[in-house]
């Protein structure tokens, strides 16, 4: 993954959510399995429940595409683009 900087210097860029997931275990084998990309897990609250969202990237707009197939070898074979501020991910 190519990391996204914007002009004020953060790491703010497009996200991929392979998956989504109510354990947190879960989202965490995912993520051991995509090692050779950077990946972080983030949590999200849905009508009071916790999901655990397991990211790739940033990604530049130009590489999604290629991200994906990358991904789908992988065995991920849906995904969907965020845009997200690096600084809000729980590590």
């Amino acid at each position: 993954m190519v990391p996204v900087s914007v002009e004020d210097g953060t790491d703010n860029g497009i996200y991929l959510v392979i998956g989504s997931f109510r354990s947190n275990q879960r989202a965490i084998k995912l993520q051991a399995r995509h090692t050779d990309m950077d990946t972080a897990i983030m949590q999200a609250r849905i009508s009071g429940k916790s999901l655990y969202r397991v990211l790739a990237g940033p990604i530049g707009k130009s590489d999604l595409t290629a991200a994906r197939r990358t991904l789908s070898k992988g065995g991920v074979r849906h995904s969907w683009a965020v845009r997200l501020c690096k600084a809000t991910l729980t590590p």
